[in-house]
């Protein structure tokens, strides 16, 4: 089975589509994968890393800048038309069964191409509120998998009877793993906090999280240590004053420390709030108040009104309100509150198997008309 996919920049796109393409490979299919990639994307290597057997394209394009009146996006908007007669002729050539987009401003050319070539095309939505390229491409595809029930309101009515919704696909993790700590030289017998600003950190909790280190460390009782992914090679050394703290600038297979962690401080992409779902790790969210339409802090209400997390918007995240919401979510009683709620969120079914069905099922039935 020969496959097209994109989506990228960031590892919220990308990893739902690592999962799914797993599951195909689960399934036993043989698969050819042709991955549109921006330039600089965090997909070149993680999809390198996770899914070698893929041959990445490299196409010239970046997202739209905000306003969208710009007049800097003229040149996006004549990018964006070139990579998209470059995914026709390298759809041409390669002539997959079907395309799979999660996303991004790399996913437009691929879904505009796919429909031109009459190739069918499959995209996922991760967040609450979808993403423009997803509410560009939508009209064309021929099914549209979502992760929030909220975000079918984004696409027209006149198609609703495309949308599925199926979850958001996570990477699987069959056992939680606490030695995997060691790695970092962290002793996984105490509690460990993973906290992580996104595949490419974030200026903003790093620096609120020093002053949050600065008051523990002022406390000789403390019984927890901390592995921050900080994006930053040079924000590491600011934290070599804090033993119990390990700072690396990007920690590789992150969903497994996640998945192993006693409690997190993180931002609210989609992606991250499912894998804290589906892993059942009780967590602080700190959304990022540059997401588009405010996503990220739509994620993170849905889970602090079910009784399954904290959130503080960063006009309010201070060492203070940090420390005092890290302290809850290590207390036992409300620990384990959080994780029987994060137990009722879950959906009882897997994401990228319905996806898998949801595309299979489209496929057989073109192949009968």
């Amino acid at each position: 089975m020969k496959i097209a996919v994109a989506g990228g920049v960031t590892g919220g796109h990308i990893y739902p589509a690592v999962a799914v393409l797993d599951y195909f490979k689960k399934m036993g299919d043989k698969l050819e994968v042709l991955y549109f990639a921006t330039p600089h994307g965090l997909e070149n290597k993680e999809i390198i890393r996770l899914f070698p057997e893929a041959n990445i394209v490299k196409l010239k394009i970046n997202g739209l800048r905000r306003p969208f009146y710009s007049f800097s996006n003229f040149s996006v908007i004549y990018n964006t038309y070139r990579a998209y007669r470059d995914c026709v002729r390298h759809l041409r050539e390669f002539k997959p069964d079907f395309s799979f987009i999660t996303g991004g401003y790399i996913s437009v050319p691929l879904g505009l191409a796919s429909k031109k070539l009459n190739i069918p095309n499959f995209i996922h939505e991760q967040n609450a509120i979808a993403g423009l390229a997803n509410k560009i491409i939508g009209p064309k595809a021929e099914k549209i998998f979502i992760s929030f029930a909220e975000s079918a309101r984004d696409f027209n009515v006149s198609f609703a009877h495309k949308i599925k919704h199926t979850g958001n696909p996570v990477r699987k993790i069959e056992k939680k793993n606490r030695q995997i700590f060691e790695r970092f030289g962290i002793n996984p017998n105490k509690k460990v906090i993973l906290v992580a600003g996104g595949s490419k950190g974030s200026d903003f909790i790093n620096e609120n999280m020093i002053q949050v280190y600065q008051k523990i460390g002022n406390n000789s009782h403390n019984k927890f240590d901390f592995l921050h992914s900080c994006g930053d090679e040079a924000f590491i050394k600011k934290l070599e004053g804090f033993p119990f703290v390990k700072a690396v600038p990007f920690i590789i297979d992150m969903h497994k420390y996640l998945a192993a962690s006693d409690a997190s401080i993180i931002r609210g992409g989609a992606t991250t709030v499912a894998e804290v779902i589906a892993y059942g790790v009780p967590s602080l969210i700190i959304p990022w108040s540059g997401a588009a339409e405010n996503h990220q802090l739509i994620n993170a209400i849905s889970l602090e009104k079910n009784g399954a997390g904290f959130y503080l918007e960063e006009k309010e995240a201070n060492a203070p309100e940090i420390l005092k919401i890290l302290h809850l979510l290590l207390e036992k009683k409300i620990s384990q509150s959080i994780r029987n709620n994060l137990k009722l969120l879950k959906p009882d079914y897997d994401p990228s198997e319905r996806i898998y069905n949801e595309i299979i099922e489209s496929l057989n039935n073109h192949s009968r008309t």
